[in-house]
């Protein structure tokens, strides 16, 4: 008969796999997190040591406007967590020659460049790519900087369900739908959902979902993700050929090349 033995490394994927985690937090132990910053450790604590740096992907994203109208492109993404991610619209980054529209989120910044047009810079924090990503391979301080400084009220944490799961709300109490704040599933301790009720990009309700969530080589990701206002879906983004800890050159995150 032979024995097999498992690695370490091995027995971290297999608990990965089962969405138990090798990490000690309170949200394994069942005690309870009584305010955001606790929720905040845990979610990094559990991954820390396995969540990838890089990723990539394609996407589908629809959009629909006001108006109905429903438009598709393909996008293709690029991340080095924390911070920044690259979307180029219609073709890959590789592509230097065809023009086509390029959105980077960098410095607490997104810098939009479209052919034809002057370079738009605007300021304001991605808090889907924070809490989704950065809070896994960032410090829990600068999570809970950040966070705070978007207006999300930390002392406030219930617990609560979300699709049939424990989940664990952040930013406010239980009942309240209005107040900003972000959902975590307890299990896993990963982000589903963010109800920004001061987004006027998308309306005075808007609500993002992370959904479908699969391993991604240390961590996860949501390969379904829906953003709404007032009730209509204006954005769906649908993911494919998900990759986890790429090569890709810090150039393709550097705004000053929008410029050029």
């Amino acid at each position: 008969m032979m024995t097999r033995i498992l690695t370490q490394s091995a027995v971290a994927t297999v608990l990965l796999a089962l969405g138990i985690g090798a990490a000690s937090s309170a949200a394994q132990t069942g005690a309870p997190l009584s305010d955001g910053a606790a929720v905040l450790r845990a979610m990094h604590d559990r991954y820390a040591s396995t969540w990838y740096s890089t990723m990539s992907f394609t996407e589908v994203a629809e959009q629909r406007a006001d108006t109905g109208a429903l438009r598709s492109e393909k996008w293709y993404e690029e991340g080095k967590l924390p911070g920044r991610l690259r979307i180029d619209v219609g073709v890959p980054a590789t592509d230097t020659v065809t023009p086509h529209r390029i959105i980077i989120c960098a410095n607490d910044s997104f810098y939009i460049k479209t052919p034809g047009q002057p370079l738009q810079v605007r300021a304001g924090r991605n808090l889907l790519l924070v809490l989704g990503f950065d809070v896994y391979r960032q410090s829990v301080e600068r999570s809970i900087s950040q966070l705070t400084a978007e207006g999300f009220d930390l002392s406030r944490a219930h617990e609560d369900t979300w699709r049939g799961s424990p989940a664990i709300v952040v930013g406010a109490a239980a009942g309240d739908t209005t107040s900003k704040q972000f959902w975590v599933d307890k299990r896993r301790m990963l982000f589903v959902r963010l109800l920004d009720s001061s987004h006027t990009l998308l309306g005075a309700s808007t609500e993002a979902l992370f959904d479908d969530y699969r391993q991604l080589g240390g961590g996860w990701i949501a390969a379904d993700v829906h953003v709404s206002g007032n009730g209509i879906v204006h954005l769906r983004e649908i993911y494919s050929d998900m990759k986890a800890d790429v090569a890709l050159p810090d150039s393709w995150f550097d705004p000053g090349v929008l410029r050029r």
